[in-house]
């Protein structure tokens, strides 16, 4: 099996995770420091509002083709805004949210961004 990064296996996951939940507005990757897991924070509206960020891990499955750990979190719009006011962090080594790279971003929330919602 040829070894890929930890970016091309997020692309994969996050491709997959749209078609499984179209509610996903945005979903954002961040490097691990030693490429090691892939860690995305995902905003869906199927999500309550919980006022937590509430990492789950998943363990490679190399019959899927999955060779690395993948760390997710996913959140309601309302809690991604709590992240982005400094309200809720995120788990530690993960950065801020500035250090995150959009890897997909649906038009509606930029539509209800612009309307103040």
């Amino acid at each position: 099996m040829v070894k890929k990064s930890v970016r091309s296996e997020a692309l994969e996951l996050v491709k997959a995770h749209c078609e499984f939940d179209p509610q996903t507005f945005l979903i954002i990757y961040f490097q691990s420091k030693k490429e090691e897991e892939v860690r995305l924070l995902e905003v869906s509206s199927d999500v309550l509002p919980s006022g937590l960020v509430f990492p789950l891990t998943f363990a490679p499955d190399k019959k899927e083709g999955m060779q690395y750990p993948c760390t997710i979190i996913v959140v309601s719009k309302e809690d991604y805004e709590k992240i982005r006011q400094g309200d809720l962090t995120l788990p530690d080594g993960w950065g801020k949210l500035e250090d995150g790279e959009e890897l997909y971003k649906k038009a509606e929330l930029l539509e209800d961004a612009s309307r103040g919602e």
